[in-house]
């Protein structure tokens, strides 16, 4: 929202991202403050819009669950970044999703609602930056039970667990993609 942004500025932050990160915005900020960057830099400039052939958007096959949208711009960023980008972060979200899957499980059974609400959301905005976005909504729907105190949240950690599961292969895709 505007108001956090401007929140954040008054605060003393250089910059404000929001959730979930879009390419274009990371560029721009890239752009203003990487050494020898400049605030007149258009992050369209260093990018590239989404290309319209369907193939290439949509990434390694086995991505099912993915957004294509979403795994088109990675697959971008991991090109010129020499092409280790995409492993190393589905490799650091798997590895990360199963601290948070075991956090919720621990937080659900000691009836705390705020960490529940707190490590859903974290999860839900991981799952959206890759464009896991099935998974990110359960954890949002997750994490808003939590911050209203409701904690029969079993059977949606059980979806949520279901859902990377399901994610898992398509992970697993991308890390062992050349």
């Amino acid at each position: 929202m505007k108001s956090d942004q401007e929140r954040c500025l008054a605060a003393g932050m250089d910059d404000y991202l929001d959730k979930p990160l879009r390419l274009e915005a990371l560029a721009g900020a890239l752009a203003r403050w990487a050494p020898g960057g400049s605030d007149s830099a258009s992050p369209g400039d260093q990018l590239k819009p989404p290309p319209a052939d369907a193939s290439e958007s949509a990434g390694p096959a086995g991505s099912a669950g993915l957004d294509p949208e979403v795994l088109g711009r990675l697959a971008r960023l991991d090109k010129s970044a020499g092409g280790d980008f995409m492993a190393q972060l589905a490799k650091l979200f798997l590895a990360d999703a199963d601290v948070r899957v075991h956090a919720l499980r621990e937080a659900l059974a000691e009836d705390d609602a705020d960490e529940v609400a707190r490590t859903a959301h974290t999860l839900s905005g991981a799952s959206a930056n890759l464009g896991a976005t099935d998974l990110a909504r359960l954890c949002a729907t997750l994490a808003t039970d939590g911050a209203a105190g409701d904690l029969a949240g079993g059977v949606a950690l059980e979806a949520v667990e279901a859902e990377l599961g399901r994610l898992r292969p398509a992970l697993g895709s991308l890390i062992l993609t050349p």
